[in-house]
């Protein structure tokens, strides 16, 4: 009775499951699917073939495209027959931009067709006249963001960034960030974040003219604000005032050890040679 009981609570779970899988990848929430089956993955050990399709689709729309085609191709070899994966890996590449690689994916679908036309032409054009338009290096600024209970999205105005300018790490409870384009032109954020993160299944994307983060909350809930508010950095300290207040303690420090060293010094010579009365009768003493 036991095996058959757990085999009917098991499924009921696992249909939750599935259907809140597909609930958040047809309302774009592509993080918590992602979220659902890795944990799957995790306990399991596999993932059957709908839920491998499904891994792979979200690995690609939060643009984890290297991921996503060493899934699909693992997945393939292992005998996943759907025509999804060599799909997703053509757009994977596409993203990349291994345009060629692309286009040969493409080619042997005929439903693939302008995706095959779209990578045949951008492998095909010049490389060097896609932009001579100088590039001027954006000037650091605050960002704005945007919450749910699940997550937050925070957006940086830096028109004309490049990708390969940026480089981002996600920390539990930070994200730190470096704009670096050479020596003259750089900057970093560093974001104290109100709650904890998801690390793992945290992004960034950059377009033409943002820099856009999108973080994962490890506990349901609604920040008050993006910066953790006790971050000292954040707040407003006058140099001179806290000078102020800082020099009357260690000037007293100073003057109390120093004080105390001399006391131990005069008790370190009274115990060794007496009193200074009879130090200075030894002395004339031995003279004569």
């Amino acid at each position: 009775m036991k095996p058959s009981q757990n085999k009917t609570t098991t499924q009921p779970l696992m249909q939750m499951i599935d259907e809140s899988i597909i609930k958040h990848i047809n309302s774009g929430n592509y993080h918590i699917s992602l979220l659902h089956l890795e944990q799957i993955l995790h306990e399991n050990g596999f993932l059957n073939h709908n839920y491998q399709i499904r891994h792979v689709q979200c690995l690609y729309y939060v643009k984890r495209y290297t991921e996503a085609i060493e899934y699909a191709q693992k997945y393939i070899s292992e005998g996943n027959p759907s025509k999804d994966l060599t799909f997703l890996i053509g757009l994977s590449l596409y993203e990349i931009g291994q345009y060629y690689e692309a286009a040969n994916i493409f080619r042997f679908n005929p439903r693939w067709e302008l995706w095959y036309r779209k990578a045949y032409i951008m492998q095909a054009y010049p490389r060097n006249i896609i932009n001579k338009k100088k590039i001027e290096f954006p000037v650091k600024s605050e960002p704005t963001w945007t919450q749910t209970d699940d997550s937050v999205t925070v957006v940086f105005p830096y028109p004309g960034l490049l990708k390969s300018e940026v480089t981002v790490d996600f920390y539990p409870e930070s994200v730190d960030i470096l704009i670096y384009r050479n020596e003259k032109q750089s900057f970093s954020h560093n974001i104290e974040l109100n709650g904890a993160i998801l690390t793992y299944t945290c992004s960034y994307s950059v377009n033409h003219d943002n820099l856009t983060l999108e973080l994962v909350k490890v506990v349901k809930s609604k920040w008050p604000s993006l910066y953790y508010t006790d971050d000292i950095r954040e707040k407003d300290y006058t140099i001179q005032a806290e000078l102020q207040k800082i020099n009357p303690v260690t000037t007293n420090l100073l003057e109390e050890s120093e004080a105390d060293a001399i006391l131990a010094c005069q008790k370190a010579q009274e115990q060794m040679f007496g009193p200074p009365e009879k130090r200075i009768q030894r002395y004339l003493k031995d003279k004569d």
